[in-house]
């Protein structure tokens, strides 16, 4: 999961706008590896958090846009693939 989760980051923050937005749930990312990860990439993460499944959904059903990478969980998952909430990873993201 880790090792997923980075190549998705070091991919987004290559961004013209070195910016990264998470969706993630509280307490989930230390401060400290999101101040890390900042300085050795050279860029900047944004994150809103949430403390349910339930309300990610809410927030994201309401309108809530520009997320580069969100973390749902269990059958959330299914619920958001099915009305077409979620993308695919694209593979081109990866480190080679």
């Amino acid at each position: 999961m880790i090792l997923l989760y980075l190549a998705v980051l070091v991919s987004t923050c290559g961004s013209p706008e070195n910016e990264l937005h998470l969706f993630i749930w509280a307490d989930y990312i230390k401060p400290e590896l999101i101040e890390k990860f900042e300085q050795e990439y050279q860029c900047r993460v944004v994150y809103d958090t949430f403390d349910t499944n339930e309300s990610m959904y809410a927030k994201l059903k309401l309108g809530a846009t520009g997320y580069d990478v969100l973390f749902p969980s269990g059958y959330i998952c299914e619920l958001m693939l099915q009305q077409g909430m979620l993308e695919p990873i694209q593979k081109s993201f990866f480190l080679t």
